[in-house]
């Protein structure tokens, strides 16, 4: 097969794998607040490993996606999507030569950015007072987990 074609099969496998694994969040319970931001940081893989294929047009159709599925403003998760995307894709030129640790370091605080103004754009900005930081610090560290595995787990050669 293909090197193109299997990657481009593994790219589809994980974000279907991702969308499954993100509505299947009720299995957390009272630990929601670890509950990874498993498209997010599917995506954020993708664009970063296959940029080509994975951008902004890709970051915008999972947003609207979780936008319906959520039932969340039309737009918010479309808009934080593509900024993501946007800070992987193109302020970090180059993201894939620096470390996993490091990568995974950036990917916390974007999915920490991303829960904070999810929340901000869906229920204002008295939500902050109700809810910890540190719920938001959990998905991110989760996340960066998350990444690590699937860095590590991806073999290079294989994919590209």
């Amino acid at each position: 097969m293909d090197n193109k074609l299997l990657g481009l099969f593994y790219a589809i496998v994980t974000m279907l794998l991702a969308i499954v694994l993100e509505s299947l969040e009720i299995i957390w319970g009272g630990w929601s607040w670890l509950s990874p931001s498993w498209i997010l940081v599917a995506l954020l893989f993708w664009v970063n490993d296959k940029s080509g294929l994975f951008g902004i047009i890709m970051a915008w159709f999972f947003g609207i996606l979780v936008d319906v599925w959520t039932g969340a403003p039309l737009g918010q998760n479309a808009l934080l999507f593509i900024v993501a995307s946007f800070i992987i894709t193109f302020m970090y030129k180059d993201f894939r030569l620096v470390e996993p640790p490091a990568q995974a370091l950036l990917i916390i605080f974007i999915v920490f950015a991303y829960k904070v103004l999810s929340d901000i754009l869906s229920s204002g900005v008295t939500i902050l007072l109700d809810l910890s930081t540190f719920s938001y610090l959990g998905t991110g560290i989760t996340s960066g987990i998350v990444w690590l595995i699937l860095v590590l787990s991806f073999n290079k050669k294989v994919i590209q």
